[in-house]
C-alpha cells in the first residue's frame, strides 16, 4: 500500500468524524435542542462527511489516473 492510498483511506475516516463533531456542536448550541436532536445531527454530519470523503478520494483517484496517461500504476 503506497502513501497515496493511505491518505485516501484516511480521508474516509477523518471527514465523517470531523463533520459529525461539527454537527454535534452546532446542534448543541441551541438551548432548546434535545439529546435526540444532537444525535441525529451527529449522524447526518457523519453521513455528509462520508460522502465528502468518498468524493475527494474519487477526485484524487481520477487525477492520478489522468496524470498517468490513463493507466493507474500500482507499486
Amino acid at each position: 500500500m503506497n502513501l497515496r492510498q493511505i491518505f485516501t483511506n484516511l480521508r474516509l475516516v477523518v471527514w465523517p468524524l470531523c463533520m459529525a463533531y461539527v454537527a454535534f456542536l452546532l446542534a448543541s448550541t441551541k438551548s432548546a435542542a434535545s439529546f435526540n436532536v444532537m444525535i441525529i445531527a451527529a449522524f447526518l454530519g457523519a453521513l455528509i462527511g462520508f460522502a465528502l470523503g468518498i468524493m475527494f478520494a474519487n477526485r484524487a483517484h481520477r487525477k492520478a489516473h489522468a496524470q498517468s496517461g490513463g493507466v493507474v500504476r500500482r507499486q
